[in-house]
């Protein structure tokens, strides 16, 4: 989706409300134009480019109606074919920056900034030009296409809640032919989807839309939060219209609002709302639920969309919105916010030192007092639109991303990083009198995937001899390393049920557990913990075929650190 669209969706949809004459060919061009209809408006746009007597207005609308197309080369050419008309629109150099850079050529972009002489600081994005020429992409991070749930239409948004997979889409798999459609862009509307277990075709994928729970709208519907049994959630409310004018024609606009429906209660607004000014959406909220996060274009901010928050009262309303403040916001967009388990934000921007379109960054803070965003680089960021980032846990979680190699238009992506495998036990006692170096000390929150620590199909025993030849592996280490505590958490594959999986796995933590005290490890030293399947690192969801290889790979125990001396917690 291009940066564009994703603006067009948080902030804004226009409806038109035009008068009766008959209108003239560039009139036409116009209101298609002003109404977000820009594969109609590019034709005739093209016809009049190609006429001398063309104005820089033309070729300007032309470019834009490109980019919003996706046409990127023939956006540029468009761009600069104003600045030649009109000089004094050298802001377009940016744009044509803009547009380089997320193609990936970096040094033309970097060319088209030097070129611009406005007041515009211009530094993140040459910055981030010459990070994207030095920042090579690590192998321990594998990114794979969720190829099951992806279509040639805009599906982001993923998150896992309560062993089930939500997604934001305009493609709705249980009305493929009946969908809604919007007037403006031809594409259908968003709403939000789960993905269950299948009921009765193994092949067939489940998924369910969220309309009965968060139904307010014929609009856009998404995306969503959770917070217990509570949803967040932004919507284009239907409703009355203020109208303004531009080049002498009504528009109206329809601007975003948030949402939140608590459990079985109809769905209410946010009291923050105010979409006769301005758009209010994309909430994200702490695990307490004491602060919450949200994306506005409301006044008092940094520029664009920004990032605010809200504090929650001892009556449990919300207390007056705030900006986020300076550090994290920027004069372009902030969107996006993910709270992820670890307590920081995760955000998607443009005004930061970035490779391309939207970049994704990590955030540490709170409220209105953050540290500087933190790039989270290739290959989780592309030239393209990266955007929502989830971390599901410590290891893996979901992406968005219009990057090419995918469906069409936006993607869900899963992320996996390829932890260290416990060190295996020295191949042989050391010579007398020569010193050998001490590794180093495991640290808290260290996390380990235990390397072919794996379990037959539906079984919970230790697989002799490579499962028990892993674990000795790890009881040599916790040995070696009395001072430390650690976890071991047991994950399944999808297959099976949710509940039957999640007391599998608890069994094989346990059987875990239970080999390394034969080993000599104390009990008190170990926690042992479950996740079922909630926490897959491929895309073999549930009634997605794949080879058993890849389903053995779900069935794996992983160790956490959890503590480095008695009584201290980390």
């Amino acid at each position: 989706m291009p940066v564009k669209s994703i603006l067009f969706l948080l902030l804004f949809f226009y409806v038109p409300c035009l008068g009766q004459e008959q209108p003239g060919y560039e009139q036409l061009a116009d209101t298609y134009f002003r109404t977000w209809r820009f594969s109609k408006a590019a034709p005739i746009y093209e016809r009049l480019a190609r006429s001398k007597k063309a104005k820089p207005l033309v070729y300007y609308r032309l470019g834009y109606s490109y980019e919003s197309l996706q046409k990127y080369p023939e956006a540029i050419a468009a761009y600069t074919g104003c600045v030649e008309k009109d000089p004094s629109a050298d802001s377009l150099l940016v744009r044509i920056g803009d547009i380089q850079k997320m193609l990936g050529q970096y040094d033309a972009a970097k060319n088209s900034y030097g070129q611009y002489k406005g007041r515009r600081d211009l530094r993140n994005r040459i910055a981030g030009c010459d990070s994207a020429m030095q920042w090579t992409t690590p192998g321990r991070i594998r990114l794979q296409n969720l190829d099951a749930v992806n279509s040639t239409y805009s599906d982001w948004g993923a998150f896992r809640e309560k062993g089930k997979l939500y997604y934001t889409s305009n493609f709705n798999r249980l009305e493929p032919t009946s969908q809604k459609v919007s007037g403006q862009t031809g594409e259908p509307y968003f709403r939000v989807f789960q993905l269950s277990n299948p009921e009765g075709s193994p092949g067939r994928l489940n998924i369910d839309n969220l309309a009965s729970v968060i139904d307010v709208s014929k609009y856009h519907i998404g995306p969503a939060c959770y917070h217990g049994d509570s949803v967040y959630f932004t919507v284009s409310r239907e409703g009355r219209l203020k109208m303004e004018k531009e080049d002498g024609k009504k528009i109206g606009t329809r601007r975003l609002e948030l949402y939140i429906s608590d459990g079985e209660k109809p769905a209410y607004p946010f009291p923050y709302n105010n979409a006769e000014e301005w758009s209010t959406g994309h909430a994200a909220i702490t695990g307490d639920g004491n602060i919450l996060y949200f994306v506005s274009d409301r006044p008092g901010g940094q520029g664009g969309a920004d990032i605010w928050f809200c504090l929650r009262d001892t009556s449990g309303g919300w207390l007056a919105p705030r900006n986020c403040g300076a550090v994290i916001n920027t004069p372009d967009d902030e969107l996006f916010p993910v709270l992820g388990p670890d307590g920081n934000l995760y955000i998607a921007s443009r005004g930061h030192t970035g490779i391309g379109g939207l970049d994704i960054f990590r955030v540490t803070g709170a409220m209105d007092q953050w540290n500087e965003p933190v790039n989270m680089r290739p290959p989780l960021n592309s030239s393209y639109d990266d955007f929502y980032f989830v971390s599901a846990d410590s290891v893996s979680g979901y992406l968005a991303s219009n990057r090419p190699g995918g469906k069409g238009s936006d993607d869900i992506y899963i992320f996996v990083r390829q932890a260290s495998p416990v060190e295996p036990p020295a191949a042989s006692i050391p010579p007398p009198n020569r010193v050998k170096p001490k590794p180093g000390v495991p640290q808290p929150d260290e996390v380990f995937i235990l390397t072919n620590l794996y379990y037959d199909f539906d079984k919970s025993y230790i697989r002799s001899p490579d499962a028990t030849a892993v674990l000795d592996s790890l009881a040599s280490v916790l040995i070696r390393y009395p001072e430390i505590k650690i976890m071991l958490s047991a994950h399944t594959d999808s297959r099976g049920s949710d509940s039957y999986n999640m007391s599998l796995s608890r069994k094989r933590a346990d059987a875990a557990v239970q080999y390394l005290v034969t080993k000599g490890i104390s009990n008190e030293r170990m926690t042992a913990r479950g996740y079922g399947e909630s926490r897959l690192v491929n895309h073999c969801l549930n009634g997605v075929k794949c080879a058993e290889a890849d389903h053995q790979a779900n069935r794996r125990t992983e160790i956490t650190v959890t503590r480095k001396k008695e009584n201290t917690d980390f």
